[in-house]
């Protein structure tokens, strides 16, 4: 596999995580979990912004309305770039932010918003997949997750995929987009024999799965009609995030990293953890990713 790996923005996040785009503007975001920042970058200006919301934050999309969506500790909100506002959506009933923090988030091609939780510390599997519609109710549609992570769908819309990162198991479902319900829940791989956990994930135009290995050092290509790794990239970073694809014809992919986890020793050997790099893989392309309608 032919690639060229660039740093696009070394900005040392302790977790940086969830990068989506608009291609519309050509902004790309993504937030830094632990240290509660959200950020905008501008692929014509190159400048970055970077605002901090007072709340662990797990993810940020952009809206078809110009706002983004942003998933804090407590709940969904709606968020306004250019005077700094916050509008709470709505949030789980029976819902403790002091045990548990939204992570990983995306919404389909309809623009709902599918959102999963983890414990602060990881260590129960009673964590949940929730849909919310657009008047901000949380639909429960998964339980007993140890670590909700990445989210991506098949090209056409006929499966969903779904990483639960504790169990280091991705999933796939039959998904009805019209009603946004699934069904016929499977295993595809299992991360046992990747010495990695499985973290945030996108899917390409071929409808190939792109894991990131959470202390791995790569991220790995995935046929999931065949089950099996078919490809993966080395990164000079131990903690790799989450992936997004970027551009005009979302021929280059963006991968966010992390410091978190990593010793003293790792660090001084990879002082760019925590940054944001952009890869072009040769014969790779993604889709358009989806926008929030909330």
């Amino acid at each position: 596999m032919n690639y060229k790996i660039d740093i696009l923005i070394n900005e040392k996040c302790l977790i940086a995580e969830c990068p989506s785009y608009d291609k519309k503007t050509n902004n790309l975001y993504w937030v830094d979990i632990f240290k509660k920042s959200i950020y905008k970058y501008n692929f014509l200006t190159k400048k970055t912004i970077k605002r901090n919301v007072n709340k662990y934050v797990s993810y940020i999309i952009p809206s078809v309305d110009g706002s983004v969506i942003v998933g804090l500790q407590d709940g969904v909100y709606k968020y306004n770039f250019e005077d700094n506002t916050l509008l709470l959506l709505g949030k789980p009933q029976k819902y403790d932010p002091l045990t548990y923090r939204f992570n990983d988030g995306k919404c389909d091609a309809e623009g709902r918003l599918w959102t999963g939780t983890t414990a602060f510390f990881e260590e129960t599997n009673n964590s949940c997949l929730y849909k919310v519609n657009n008047l901000g109710n949380f639909e429960q549609m998964l339980n007993g997750i140890n670590v909700s992570n990445g989210l991506g769908w098949s090209p056409d819309n006929k499966f969903m995929y779904y990483i639960d990162s504790g169990k280091k198991l991705i999933y796939q479902f039959n998904y009805n987009l019209q009603e946004g319900k699934l069904s016929e829940k499977k295993v595809i791989i299992n991360f046992e024999s990747e010495d990695a956990n499985p973290d945030g994930m996108t899917v390409d135009a071929d409808g190939m799965l792109w894991i990131c290995h959470w202390g791995g050092y790569k991220i790995s290509r995935w046929d999931p009609y065949k089950k099996e790794k078919i490809g993966e990239i080395i990164l000079p970073v131990k903690q790799i995030t989450c992936p997004t694809f970027v551009g005009e014809d979302f021929s280059k992919m963006v991968i966010t990293t992390a410091r978190y986890g990593c010793s003293r020793e790792e660090l001084n050997s990879n002082p760019d953890a925590g940054s944001i790099f952009i890869l072009d893989i040769a014969g790779v392309s993604g889709i358009e990713p989806n926008l929030a309608n909330m």
